[in-house]
C-alpha cells in the first residue's frame, strides 16, 4: 500500500526522504528520519533486509505507522560494493503480506536500484565540486582586479552570499590603531545594527579571531556569544572563519543564515577555502596602508620641520605646527601648552 525511498544525508545526520508513493503518501513521512528510529534505520545500520509481518509487535515499530493501519512492512538496503546507499521500505495494511516470493522480488528490485543511486551520488558530487571550483575561480578573478580594497571585498561578500545561500556575509579586518576588528565589507538581504568595531574575544567574530580557529553554530540562539541584535534580525546559524597569513591573523570572515543547521561540513569547507583566498587581499591591503601611513608620517614631519626653521615668533610657528597636526591626524582641535616657571603651571601657547 505504500513505498518509501530514503537516502543517507551526512550533512543532516539522518535518512532523507527521496520519494513516497501509495496510501497516505501526502502525510506521515517526515523529511528526515534519524539513524536510530524505526525499522528502516535498523535495516540501514545493519545492512540487511528486515521483515515485520506483525508490525505492531515489532520493537522498532513507529506508533504513527501503527495508527495509519500498517500491519506488515519490509525494509531493504540498496547496496553497491558493500556500501549502503539507501533504504527502500514497503508497507501493507494486510498482516503477513510479505511471503518468501514477495521478499525475493523486492530484494531483486533493491539490488537493481543500488547502481542507479551510485550514479546519482557520483553525478551530484561532481556537480557540487564543479560549483565550488567555479566559485573559487570567480573570487580569484575579483581579487585580481585593480579596484580598491573596499570594492573587491564587497564583491567577494556578494559572491559568498550568492553561492553559499547565506543571508549575510561580513568581512572584518584587525585595526591596530583601534585594537579591534572593523567592518571592511558586508553584503546580504538581512541587515541589522552591527557594531563597526568588535574587540577580540567579543562576539562570534571576536572569539574566532582571538582563538585563531573557525567557530560554527547551527543553533545560534543558544550560543553564548550570540548578540541580541543578531537574533532579533532572525539569524539562526552562523560561522566565523579567521583569515591567516604566514601565522598572523589579519581578520575574520563571518557568514550568517536565517535557517537553522545551515552550515554543514561541505558548506563550511567551501567558506574556509574562500577565507584562505582572502588572506592575500588583506595582506596586500595591510602593506599598502602601512606604506601610505609611513609616507604621510614622513610628509608631516617634513612640513613641521620646515615650519620650525621659518622666521617668525614662537606663537606664529606653534600655530602653524598645530594646524599641520590637525590636518594629518584628522582631528578637530590641537592645543599646545608650555611650562611657565613664574606661574608654576602650563600656559596656553596656541
Amino acid at each position: 500500500d505504500r513505498v518509501v525511498l530514503r537516502v543517507p544525508d551526512e550533512r543532516e545526520q539522518g535518512l532523507r526522504l527521496l520519494c513516497v508513493v501509495g496510501t497516505g503518501s501526502d502525510d506521515g513521512a517526515p523529511a528526515l528520519r534519524s539513524y536510530g528510529e524505526g525499522i528502516a534505520a535498523a535495516s540501514f545500520r545493519e545492512g540487511r533486509p528486515i521483515t515485520a509481518n506483525d508490525y505492531a509487535s515489532h520493537p522498532q515499530a513507529i506508533p504513527a505507522r501503527i495508527s495509519d493501519g500498517v500491519k506488515s512492512l519490509i525494509s531493504l538496503p540498496m547496496r553497491v560494493q558493500d556500501r549502503t546507499l539507501g533504504i527502500f521500505t514497503v508497507s501493507s495494511l494486510k498482516a503477513n503480506h510479505f511471503n518468501r516470493q514477495r521478499v525475493t522480488l523486492l530484494s531483486a528490485i533493491a539490488d537493481g536500484m543500488g547502481a542507479h543511486l551510485e550514479n546519482a551520488r557520483l553525478l551530484e558530487a561532481e556537480q557540487v565540486r564543479s560549483q565550488e571550483m567555479e566559485t573559487l575561480f570567480n573570487i580569484a578573478s575579483i581579487l585580481a582586479q585593480p579596484d580598491s580594497f573596499e570594492e573587491r571585498a564587497r564583491r567577494v561578500m556578494e559572491e559568498v552570499v550568492r553561492v553559499s545561500q547565506v543571508d549575510r556575509a561580513v568581512l572584518r579586518v584587525y585595526d591596530e590603531r583601534e585594537q579591534g576588528l572593523r567592518v571592511a565589507a558586508a553584503a546580504g538581504a538581512v541587515d541589522y545594527t552591527s557594531p563597526h568595531l568588535q574587540f577580540p574575544g567579543s562576539g562570534l567574530s571576536g572569539t574566532a579571531f582571538q582563538e585563531g580557529r573557525p567557530l560554527i553554530s547551527n543553533d545560534f540562539a543558544s550560543h553564548p556569544q550570540a548578540r541580541p541584535a543578531t537574533l532579533e534580525a532572525g539569524i539562526r546559524s552562523a560561522v566565523a572563519l579567521p583569515i591567516h597569513v604566514q601565522g598572523r591573523t589579519l581578520g575574520v570572515f563571518t557568514a550568517l543564515s536565517v535557517k537553522a543547521d545551515h552550515f554543514h561540513p561541505q558548506r563550511v569547507a567551501l567558506l574556509s577555502a574562500i577565507a584562505d583566498g582572502m588572506g592575500a587581499l588583506l595582506e596586500n591591503a595591510r602593506l599598502l596602508e602601512t606604506e601610505q601611513t609611513h609616507t604621510q608620517e614622513m610628509e608631516a614631519l617634513f612640513n613641521i620641520a620646515s615650519i620650525l626653521v621659518q622666521p617668525g615668533t614662537l606663537e606664529e610657528r606653534a600655530r602653524l605646527v598645530m594646524e599641520e597636526v590637525v590636518r594629518v591626524s584628522q582631528a578637530d582641535r590641537a592645543i599646545l601648552r608650555v611650562h611657565d616657571e613664574k606661574e608654576q603651571g602650563l600656559r596656553l601657547l596656541c
